[in-house]
């Protein structure tokens, strides 16, 4: 095997062993995001992009 990509291959395994085995939920009423009225409008795929409008949707969701 390439030296290198056993160098990825065991770095990618150290950060994989690192998981944890579940999430923790929040606490109640700590995060609230509202992804209910979440929407893609065609205008901002025009001037965005696909990958762009979401993301500003995201932006738009998580208040920054």
């Amino acid at each position: 095997m390439d030296p290198a990509l056993k160098t990825r291959l065991d770095t990618l395994k150290k950060y994989l062993s690192n998981l944890l085995d579940t999430l923790p939920l929040p606490e109640p009423g700590l995060a609230t995001y509202d992804f209910g009225s979440f929407d893609i409008l065609v205008e901002e795929v025009e001037d965005y992009g696909e990958v762009g409008a979401i993301n500003r949707q995201l932006e738009i969701s998580f208040g920054t």
